[in-house]
């Protein structure tokens, strides 16, 4: 199981003990004793196949817990778009420095990430000598392009967005419609991050904003998306869409 697929069932999980808890119904121990008891529905011979419902002794208090674990779900929402991107596009930094490229043999997207990269390292005093050396490397052959893993970065803007600009930076095509269902929704999970990371709103009010078919529809769109941005990052691996092919 890759870490993708862990990190959705991990959510897939907290979400479907949001939705039991909303409906009542619980078949699980009790853990919040001072908040709820467990009431047996039936009796059975056999303990395991025995119905529980959930009777709420304190219904204000129980109900703000199920607005604070909607907002802690947006939060594991947007790890794993960050996750995600960030994992992708290290395994694609990986593979592409392990080719060794010359400068020619890179595409001019790479070539102008691996400059910036580059440059970026430099202080002003320093900044002529250094693109001199640079020119003078590239022109005969000396450097491999590499790009450090070090400099990706997201800094929470992850989005679809984000990623379109990600994909367009190393000269990844995309189907833009086919990013188009999931910009609203990547876009609130990334909002309302913030709004939470930044103390702008309570958990509490922020979950009350949300439903759980909300949560559910934020959930499957987010998934949807991420597994287009992964077919990406893949399919421009596996043919080593960083090559230029003008050699």
């Amino acid at each position: 199981m890759t870490e993708y697929e862990k990190l959705k069932m991990e959510i897939n999980h907290f979400i479907n003990v949001i939705s039991i808890y909303e409906k009542s119904i619980m078949g699980i121990p009790n853990v919040l004793n001072n908040l709820f008891e467990i009431q047996i529905e039936s009796i059975s011979e056999d303990l395991f196949e025995q119905e529980y419902r959930l009777q709420i002794k304190n219904r204000d208090n129980f109900e703000a817990i199920v607005k604070i674990m909607k907002s802690n779900s947006i939060l594991m929402l947007y790890n794993l778009v960050e996750s995600t991107i960030r994992v992708s596009m290290l395994d694609y930094y990986s593979c592409l420095n392990d080719k060794q490229l010359s400068f020619s043999q890179a595409i001019e997207s790479i070539q102008k990430l691996w400059v910036k990269n580059h440059l970026n390292q430099t202080n002003s005093n320093e900044l002529n000598q250094k693109v001199f050396n640079l020119i003078l490397n590239v022109i005969n052959n000396n450097y491999s392009v590499e790009i450090e893993r070090e400099s990706f970065h997201l800094s929470g803007n992850a989005d679809v967005k984000e990623m379109k600009r990600i994909l367009e930076t190393h000269g990844i095509t995309y189907n833009n419609d086919s990013f188009r269902d999931f910009g609203g929704a990547l876009l609130t999970i990334k909002n309302k991050r913030n709004y939470l990371a930044h103390g702008n709103i309570s958990f509490e009010d922020n979950g009350g904003r949300f439903s759980i078919q909300d949560i559910n529809e934020l959930k499957d769109k987010t998934y949807q998306c991420l597994d287009y941005f992964i077919s990406l990052i893949n399919s421009a691996i596996t043919n080593q869409e960083f090559m230029s092919q003008d050699l």
